[in-house]
């Protein structure tokens, strides 16, 4: 009998290990989920099958495939290539494909460009084997490249400032993987599809950003997510699994992150977020047509959940484990069942003034302020005091400064031209619309004035709230579609008293170029 020997390597982050024989690799995932008793039991079972092939193993003879590492390419240090004549250079810098190409890419230079030119790197079913491998370095750009069939598409390791873009990830076991000693990399612009997890970062990751990538999967996460301080904006995820184990956002040892303006739908959860996931806003997300919307564990604490569209789940829109979390300025369309479920815990479900819209509350707003009369009551320890009358939207009027607008009309085409804030109201003819705008002092100054289709409303209050620093006034309208404009109010005796001071002075003025002028 053949003698050999056996390594089991293991992979925290990807959650997969594999087993190397000379000339033989074999590959296993075993990756966690928190969605299901019986994902856990599948995970035994699988381990246990595992370790009976591995005794197995013994008995077979000394041939078959070539191991992982062998027949990589290598982009040096020194900028040379290894291992393939279909990448090419001439400066040192941009390296372009010219072929598509079938073996493992290993990018150990720094401050250079690898352009795929649209080629694919196709890893034929190697699931064990990484397809683009940045291994410490630094500056590095990845794009245009189709990447196909290897256990992870893309893995960034002691590596800063990559930028991975405009690339294809598909039927990978893994999409993108940044490791916990990397730090500064930018995720951003690509396609991921038929993964287990589209983008994971390790639980030491900083600093890092996934931007505007589509991820489309049956697997297990679109984003799974830990670390410190990253960024994960304007992403599009959608499972196509909504019955299955399967978490489009989830957060698990994730910190002081930002979780913002993503669009998750059909998952079995929307929005997850696990144990010692801390200090988050999560903020202006669109979480539609999952079975649960968002999930806060018992575990997570201190996060802010804040201008969140949360509609059509089946079960719960929102349940909370959780204590210690802020939730409030979220629109909260009930699924099946009532819109929330607390299970234990305590949180804040208003800021002190402003709360939640809830489709399943209905109370009257007898004192015309978009708030609500009665308070949503989810238990007795849980409570939104002051629930909105109407949907909550936030716009950016500049880069620093947003307005808030509570309103029971769909609102478009909202802009400010340096004086005047404009959007359209639209809505059933007849019914009665209203407004509730929060306008920053230093966008638009005091006093104001409302105008809807150019005439102040039959009913304005300029004084529904003042912090000092922002201004909420609140106004009525029958609908139809209306322009809005509020702008600064200029009364007619100010104006009288300006245009008799620029009178008198001009009048002084031109009376001193006359004396002047007879004096010569």
């Amino acid at each position: 009998m053949t003698s050999f020997t056996l390594i089991l390597c293991f992979n925290l982050v990807d959650e997969h290990f594999s087993i190397c024989l000379p000339r033989k690799t074999l590959i296993c995932s075993l990756g966690k989920t928190p969605l299901g008793v019986e994902a856990e039991k599948l995970r035994r079972a699988t381990l246990a099958l595992l370790i009976t092939f591995i005794c197995s193993l013994a008995y077979l003879p000394r041939t078959g495939l070539v191991c992982a590492s062998d027949g990589a390419i290598y982009i040096r240090s020194d900028g040379s290539v290894e291992g393939t004549a279909y990448i090419e250079s001439g400066d040192n810098i941009t390296y372009v494909f010219t072929a598509d190409i079938d073996e493992p890419i290993i990018v150990q230079r720094s401050n250079i460009i690898v352009d795929g030119n649209c080629h694919v790197l196709n890893g034929s079913g190697l699931v064990g084997v990484t397809g683009l491998h940045v291994d410490n370095a630094f500056n590095v750009t990845i794009r245009n490249v189709d990447i196909v069939g290897f256990g992870s598409g893309v893995v960034l390791s002691q590596s800063r400032k990559i930028t991975v873009t405009e690339n294809t990830i598909r039927n990978c076991s893994l999409g993108v993987v940044v490791h916990s000693t990397s730090q500064e990399n930018v995720i951003v612009g690509n396609r991921i599809t038929d993964t287990q997890a589209g983008v994971t970062l390790g639980m030491g990751a900083s600093n890092n950003t996934i931007s505007r990538n589509i991820i489309e999967n049956e697997g297990t996460y679109g984003l799974r997510l830990s670390g410190f301080t990253n960024t994960v904006v304007g992403n599009n995820i959608s499972s196509r699994s909504k019955h299955g184990d399967y978490a489009g956002l989830f957060l698990e040892d994730f910190i002081g992150g930002k979780v913002v303006g993503n669009r998750v739908e059909d998952s079995r959860v929307g929005i997850w977020v696990g144990d010692w996931a801390e200090s988050n806003d999560v903020a202006g997300n669109t979480v539609l047509s999952n079975f649960y919307g968002v999930y806060l564990t018992n575990r997570s604490i201190y996060n802010v959940v804040r201008g969140n569209y949360v509609v059509q789940a089946e079960e719960y829109a929102l349940v909370s484990h959780a204590s210690y979390n802020f939730v409030y300025h979220n629109n909260i369309i009930a699924g099946a069942n009532r819109s929330v479920l607390v299970v234990e815990g305590v949180n804040f479900w208003d800021n002190g003034f402003e709360g939640n819209y809830w489709s399943d509350l209905a109370s009257a707003d007898l004192d015309r302020d978009g708030i609500l009369d009665d308070a949503y009551v989810v238990n007795a320890n849980n409570v939104d005091r002051f629930p909105l009358a109407g949907l909550f939207s936030e716009f950016n009027a500049t880069s620093t400064s947003y307005v808030q607008v509570v309103c029971n009309s769909s609102i478009s085409n909202f802009h400010f031209n340096g004086s005047a804030i404009r959007f359209y109201v639209a809505g059933e003819d007849g019914a009665l619309g209203f407004c509730r705008v929060c306008i920053p002092k230093t966008l638009v100054g005091e006093p104001y004035q409302v105008l809807v289709n150019g005439s102040e409303p039959d009913y304005v209050d300029y004084m529904v709230f003042d912090n000092g620093s922002h201004r909420w006034i609140y106004f009525e309208y029958v609908l139809s579609t209306r322009e809005v404009v509020v702008v600064a109010e200029f009364k007619l005796p100010q104006i009288l008293l300006c245009f008799m001071v620029a009178t008198l002075l001009a009048v002084i003025v031109r009376g001193r170029k006359r004396i002047g002028y007879a004096g010569c």
